[in-house]
């Protein structure tokens, strides 16, 4: 495949049994009470997503290179009861006194529309010729 994009694109495709359930999980500064709590169909790979995003960059740079703590809290769970628990999570934590570093109130479930199969990844993917367009493009697919 091009650039190795189908490839990529495909080894993060969860199980479909998957598409209905979250699991809830914590990004913290090791040492000072900020913290983001979040819920994700796939936890391995949104904290690599995570991690190279500007805002976490930004916050290594801030306050060291292995301050980010990442941990799993639950086991998948059906994505209602995921949303509420993420939502008494965030709670939790700002009545222990933590900065939130969400931007949003908690329960949003993100994308569980549209299933990305090989095909679909390799129609999407030849449309373009350098793999960082494919990534912020069809960013669902990769």
């Amino acid at each position: 495949a091009k650039l190795n994009i189908l490839d990529q694109s495909t080894s993060t495709i969860n199980r479909l049994e998957d598409k209905y359930n979250r699991c809830i999980y914590t990004i913290k500064i090791k040492n000072k009470k900020i913290i983001y709590v979040c819920l994700t169909s796939d936890y391995e790979s949104r904290i690599k997503e995570h991690l190279k995003s500007q805002r976490f960059i930004n916050l290594k740079r801030k306050f060291g290179k292995h301050c980010i703590i990442s941990r799993k809290i639950t086991d998948y769970m059906p994505i209602d009861k995921a949303a509420n628990t993420e939502k008494k999570q965030i709670n939790f934590f700002k009545k222990k006194g933590f900065n939130i570093l969400n931007k949003n109130p908690g329960g949003s479930l993100g994308s569980i529309t549209g299933i990305w199969t090989k095909e679909a990844i390799f129609k999407s993917a030849i449309k373009y010729k350098f793999i960082k367009d494919c990534r912020n493009n069809e960013s669902t697919a990769y």
